[in-house]
C-alpha cells in the first residue's frame, strides 16, 4: 500500500509539471506581441533622426575636399580641420564620436575626436571639451 502511494504521488507531480509547462507556453502564445510593436514605439519616442545630418559647408556632397584641408594644404604646418556642421541630432543623443579615415590611403586616421557636446551645431576643433585621439602616425589629431 505504501508503495502504491508514492507511485501515485509520483505520477501527480510528473502530471502536475506537465500541465504547468503547458500552462507556460500558452501563456506565452496568448500575450505574445510581435516585437516590430515595441521597437516601432521606441523609434517613434527616442530615435527622431529624420532630420539628422552631418555636413561640411567647405564642399558638397561627392566632391574633392578642397586642398586647404588635406596634406597639400597643411601650410607651414597650419593642419586646418574640415569644418563639420551637425543637425538635428536624434532625442537622447548623450554626444558624438567623429573619425575621419581616408580610404584612398588604406583607411589612414586623420582625425578622431569624441565627447562632442550634443547640442554642438558647428565642429572645427576650436570647440572646447572634447577628447581627442592618435592618428595613423600616432600624433594627436
Amino acid at each position: 500500500m505504501h508503495d502504491n502511494f508514492n507511485n501515485d504521488s509520483l505520477g501527480t507531480c510528473i502530471l502536475i509539471s506537465i500541465l504547468a509547462c503547458i500552462s507556460i507556453v500558452a501563456l506565452y502564445f496568448i500575450t505574445y506581441n510581435e516585437p516590430k510593436d515595441y521597437y516601432a514605439k521606441y523609434r517613434e519616442r527616442y530615435n527622431n533622426s529624420e532630420g539628422f545630418s552631418i555636413t561640411s559647408p567647405a564642399f558638397t556632397q561627392g566632391a574633392n575636399i578642397p586642398d586647404k584641408y588635406t596634406c597639400v594644404g597643411d601650410i607651414a604646418g597650419k593642419n586646418f580641420k574640415i569644418p563639420i556642421q551637425i543637425l538635428d541630432p536624434p532625442f537622447g543623443t548623450k554626444s558624438f564620436a567623429l573619425v575621419m579615415s581616408d580610404s584612398d590611403a588604406s583607411n589612414f586616421i586623420h582625425w578622431i575626436v569624441w565627447n562632442i557636446k550634443p547640442n554642438t551645431q558647428f565642429f572645427d576643433g576650436s570647440n572646447e571639451d572634447f577628447n581627442v585621439g592618435y592618428n595613423s602616425t600616432d600624433q594627436e589629431t
